[in-house]
């Protein structure tokens, strides 16, 4: 049985099945009782799986959301993001959701939520004026701070952010 999600299937499989998981793939095996992770190759998996197959370099644009500046303001705020993962991350994106229906939609679960939250928290601190995106300083601050919150789940990351 195959589900289909923007960059992300999950499949149950047979015991003595061979995957090829190209390049720009990474395959978090789940078994009985443990999961792991596979790169670019060919494997031959010896026990019942399921596997779920993440792109290693992904994007996620964010529904435009509403935060409060320091004057109590509120603005429109648009994300979009570019970002990569490494099986590390996979693994703790498998460990923070555990099951597998919440790990395909890991985007709207996790990282989206977290951005928002990151996001609302700074611009609370910052007046209208602070939140000029146009300023160099001002787009470093809020992706450093998305960059912290996200570092177990993303291996880098690049924001576009703007608010109205």
């Amino acid at each position: 049985m195959l589900f289909l999600v923007p960059q992300l299937s999950a499949q149950g499989s047979y015991e003595g099945q061979t995957l090829s998981v190209e390049e720009n793939q990474i395959f978090l095996i789940l078994t009985e009782g443990k999961k792991y992770t596979l790169e670019s190759g060919t494997y031959t998996i010896n026990e019942k799986f399921k596997q779920i197959i993440f792109e290693k370099n992904s994007s996620l644009n964010i529904k435009e959301f509403d935060v409060l500046d320091s004057d109590n303001n509120i603005l429109l705020c648009k994300v979009s993001a570019e970002y990569s993962l490494v099986p590390e991350n996979v693994l703790n994106i498998s460990n923070k959701l555990e099951w597998i229906h919440n790990i395909k939609t890991y985007k709207k679960l996790l990282l989206e939520q977290e951005i928002r939250v990151g996001i609302r928290k700074l611009a609370q601190d910052l007046s209208n004026e602070d939140l000029n995106m146009e300023e160099p300083e001002n787009k470093e601050v809020f992706e450093k701070r998305i960059k912290d919150i996200l570092k177990d789940y993303v291996d880098s990351i690049s924001i576009k952010l703007s608010f109205n």
